[in-house]
């Protein structure tokens, strides 16, 4: 990105979709890329690009640590601390709190789409 900023990148192939489907991930992909709250994953930019017509494209900020899913998995096999995850939860209620306030819903709730940032946001 210009801004220096490290990114990832979540390539779709929209020849495995469902007409329907791609219709769901375009409201999905729109609603990131309006969504303003700190606890949401923003798209900087989405494309098709070239040849490739048939894949989106989704541009984000890099979440460092990952999703919490695979942090539990590698290193809480045993668990996280209460306070820990009081802190994640906190932060994944918000979100989602903004979410409905704005009269959406996030469907797909769990550990493996929940991210953090390498400071733990």
């Amino acid at each position: 990105m210009p801004s220096g900023q490290p990114v990832a990148i979540k390539v779709f192939d929209l020849d495995r979709f469902e007409e329907d489907q791609i219709a769901r991930l375009r409201t999905e992909v729109q609603l990131m890329q309006l969504s303003q709250h700190e606890n949401l994953l923003p798209v900087l930019a989405s494309f098709t690009a070239g040849t490739r017509q048939h894949e989106l494209w989704l541009v984000t900020p890099l979440c460092v640590a990952g999703s919490v899913g695979e942090v539990l998995k590698w290193a809480f096999p045993e668990g996280m601390e209460e306070a820990a995850i009081a802190a994640v939860l906190a932060q994944t209620v918000a979100g989602l709190a903004y979410l409905h306030a704005s009269g959406h819903a996030h469907r797909d709730v769990k550990a493996g789409n929940v991210l953090l940032d390498g400071d733990g946001t």
